[in-house]
């Protein structure tokens, strides 16, 4: 089990006396860490620092938490409609994991310019996912806006832009996953919230997402915890399904329905994930995790097929944002077959404020190039 395993049973609550202690101990670091994200926050609400204006119509897709949300899935699928709604959409995200410095288009007219390495998986998943849009890896956002606007976009998505204080943007969308509420909800390092749960309120809208993944119940008492934090937002509940499988050798669709998985991820919720997969109805499901955006090595992959044939698993699954850092040629020969699962958003509730947001970043809007 490695480092990032054991935070993540911490912070949950598990692993007993010696993890309840360090959790105990980490709560002084995670009220500093609350009390900076604050005022730093604060000094632009004051004027302090100076935001700047982005060059199109900007929507920003956030989350409070460390990863896990389901950011990638939902802002490919606003991209999806905003190119249905007749736009050219671009896609701005940082590249974490990365090696790109300054400003980089990673794909452009649906064709993907560099790998993984260079622009991070979400920029080469994105780009699979939706080949209409125009995607820009930057750490200054407001200058990738600036590129993808001379490039003919006519909008653009912030792939985890919540936090990113220095820009203004149209629309601020903030996630929470319906698997990570509870006692995981603090500052880090005592938890999983990169800033206080009271800037929720910041948000014009927050979607719920794996909503399939809990009881009506705990959905109503969560819908209802999002209305007390951010009551003026707008409020969407999604779902993470698993829409097709494909084998990673050839592509051709699999239907994993009634057989036993192994599966393996490297994203922020791994029981996501897993909960997709039970929904399929397949006969079990053991899950292995790494950590998150992990390049995997030969070895890495060694140890999973012999894990899953030791598990008398009929195939090993792994998600899309996984498998654009495995190459076909290096899952082992004699292990089981390893399936791609694609990720698909639905909205199940809320649907008229996805329209509005679409309708919003659709509207001719004047703006000055960065």
């Amino acid at each position: 089990m490695d480092l990032s395993e054991y935070w993540r049973r911490m912070v949950r609550g598990e692993g007993g006396t010696y993890l309840a202690l360090l959790r105990t101990l980490l709560v002084p670091a995670a009220a500093f860490y609350g009390a900076a994200a604050w005022l730093y926050r604060m000094s632009y609400d004051c004027g302090l620092r100076a935001r700047t204006q982005p060059a199109l119509p900007t929507l920003s897709v956030g989350s409070l938490v460390l990863g896990g949300a389901g950011k990638t899935t939902v802002t490919a699928h606003l991209a999806q409609r905003l190119v249905g709604a007749g736009q050219n959409p671009a896609i701005v995200l940082r590249g974490y994991r990365g090696r790109a410095e300054g400003t980089l288009v990673a794909s452009e007219g649906g064709k993907l310019l560099v790998g993984p390495e260079v622009a991070g998986d979400e920029a080469v998943l994105l780009t699979k996912l939706c080949p209409g849009a125009t995607v820009v890896v930057g750490k200054r956002r407001e200058d990738a806006i600036g590129v993808a606007a001379r490039l003919g976009a006519t909008c653009a998505l912030l792939d985890d832009g919540f936090q990113y204080f220095r820009m203004r943007r149209d629309v601020d969308l903030i996630l929470v996953n319906a698997l990570q509420c509870g006692t995981s909800m603090r500052m880090f390092p005592a938890g999983i919230l990169r800033e206080p749960l009271s800037f929720l309120s910041r948000a014009h809208q927050v979607w719920i997402t794996y909503s399939q993944a809990v009881s009506a119940a705990e959905l109503e008492a969560l819908c209802s915890w999002v209305r007390r934090w951010a009551p003026r937002a707008a409020l969407v509940v999604t779902s993470h399904r698993i829409g097709c499988c494909r084998r990673l050798s050839d592509g051709t669709p699999v239907d994993i329905q009634g057989r036993r998985l192994a599966a393996f991820c490297g994203i922020g919720s791994p029981e996501g994930f897993q909960a997709s997969l039970e929904a399929l109805g397949v006969a079990g499901v053991n899950l292995r995790g790494f950590p998150d955006h992990h390049r995997f090595t030969p070895a890495d992959l060694r140890g999973v097929a012999e894990w899953a044939q030791s598990e008398g698993a009929d195939c090993v699954v792994t998600t899309a944002k996984d498998a654009v850092r495995i190459g076909a040629k290096d899952w082992p020969a004699a292990a089981p077959p390893l399936i791609v699962a694609e990720v698909e958003l639905q909205v199940e509730a809320g649907i008229e404020h996805v329209k509005e947001a679409v309708a919003l970043l659709s509207q001719p809007v004047a703006r000055q190039q960065q």
